[in-house]
């Protein structure tokens, strides 16, 4: 699950979360294998470039995405269209995906991820619409995968969030 041919979902990623009572499950896109996971076993996760680096918010407290604790979360202050978070890396380095942690179900936010060299000049990588399949349920975390992009700066900007939705925070991974 979730299912696999929502209308809305073509030609974009899906998160995969397989409940089995067998040791292992290896998913098939095609015929071809996506991979094997083994109960017991956390798969490795990417290196988390937004750990410690500089941050900035239209309001809240930015830098608290970025302390590397997994319960630290930037939550914007008042209405939540139009709230942005700024995240600079430093140096350029190479993202190729983005994990967000949100209150509640993905799809009740529409935001952008955008990335930039000089802090100028944005390039948008993630378009991500409110949508409301599923209704009721569906994932909190979620994780964009992008073409391997050079960046020194992105940018999230939310526009909606659908009635009655908490306000999005995000855990920079």
């Amino acid at each position: 699950l979730p299912h696999w041919n929502w209308p809305n979902r073509v030609g974009k990623n899906v998160p995969v979360f397989v409940y089995t009572n067998g040791d292992a499950a290896e998913l098939f896109l095609n015929g071809a294998s996506l991979g094997l996971r083994r109960k017991g076993e956390v798969p490795e996760r990417a290196p988390n470039l937004a750990a410690g680096a500089a941050a900035t918010a239209s309001s809240g407290e930015p830098a608290a995405a970025t302390d590397g604790h997994r319960g630290s979360e930037w939550r914007h202050d008042g209405a939540a269209a139009d709230a942005w978070w700024r995240l600079d890396l430093g140096a350029p380095r190479t993202v190729a995906q983005f994990s967000l942690d949100l209150p509640t179900k993905d799809n009740n936010y529409a935001y952008v991820i955008e990335t930039s060299e000089d802090g100028t000049a944005w390039t948008r990588l993630v378009d991500h619409p409110t949508h409301r399949i599923p209704r009721w349920s569906g994932p909190t975390r979620i994780i964009h995968e992008v073409p391997p992009t050079p960046a020194r700066y992105v940018r999230i900007a939310t526009s909606t969030v659908c009635a009655g939705t908490r306000s999005p925070t995000s855990r920079a991974n």
